[in-house]
């Protein structure tokens, strides 16, 4: 049978039995794209860690509710904190990356401009892009049935994030550097939390790469290519799910 899965932005902090009135975005997904009727059943994601299991009921022109029964907890989250640094790409390049790192399992993103990304934000622009990115990372949650948001950290430049990075135990800063002498898949398996940065199109500058280098990020490679933005970070994701997390 198949399980179909929607999004409520706030937690629900609810007594069970407990009837929801979907919002108007899920009710127009659930209802008028998927045809669903009275009696499915649904599971409702509310971020909280868990999510909630309940049947649609009465379901009308405009509105639909899901009586809510049981809250279950999936447990189903890595157990490495894995925060990606990327910078931002051009197209739908930074969409896919954000897409794809959620479905890896990804609990932490942080956009950042750099010296060659190419990209200018701000103002009324950047706030819409961000509610693109965040609209993104939910769909991807109901995809892969995470029910832990990731968290979508402000899109800053590249030296505002250097000043925030403080040295935190078991906790390591990569730079993905295609001239490093470490490879990526030779890591230590002492760490519970990677903070991966990651440049755009072009890479790092040899500034912002000595600038790394200063606040105390280390340098790994991928191996004998080099990768494109998108493939990159997805691959070094991939590579450290599978030596220190739960592939």
């Amino acid at each position: 049978m198949r399980l179909y899965r929607t999004y409520h932005p706030q937690v629900l902090e609810v007594s069970l039995p407990y009837t929801l009135t979907l919002s108007d975005d899920s009710f127009q997904h659930l209802c008028k794209v998927l045809r669903l009727t009275d009696g499915e059943q649904i599971h409702v994601v509310d971020g909280s860690g868990g999510h909630y299991v309940g049947t649609l009921v009465n379901v009308a022109k405009k509105s639909a509710q899901v009586e809510l029964h049981e809250y279950v907890v999936a447990n189903n989250e890595s157990p490495l904190h894995l925060h990606l640094i990327q910078g931002i790409s051009r197209g739908d390049r930074m969409d896919l990356t954000i897409q794809k790192a959620v479905e890896l399992g990804v609990k932490e993103i942080t956009p950042i401009f750099t010296e060659r990304c190419g990209v200018s934000l701000s103002g009324e622009r950047l706030a819409k892009k961000m509610a693109h990115w965040q609209a993104i990372i939910v769909a991807a949650c109901l995809q892969s049935y995470r029910d832990s948001i990731p968290r979508l950290n402000p899109a800053i430049s590249i030296k505002e994030y250097f000043a925030q990075v403080k040295p935190q135990d078991k906790c390591l800063y990569v730079n993905l550097n295609p001239f490093a002498g470490q490879r990526l898949r030779n890591i230590a398996p002492e760490y519970e939390q990677i903070n991966l940065l990651i440049g755009s199109e072009g890479g790092l500058s040899e500034q912002e790469i000595a600038q790394a280098s200063e606040v105390g990020f280390t340098d790994f490679n991928l191996g004998p290519r080099v990768l494109r933005t998108e493939t990159a970070g997805l691959t070094a994701l991939a590579i450290l799910q599978a030596q220190l997390g739960d592939l």
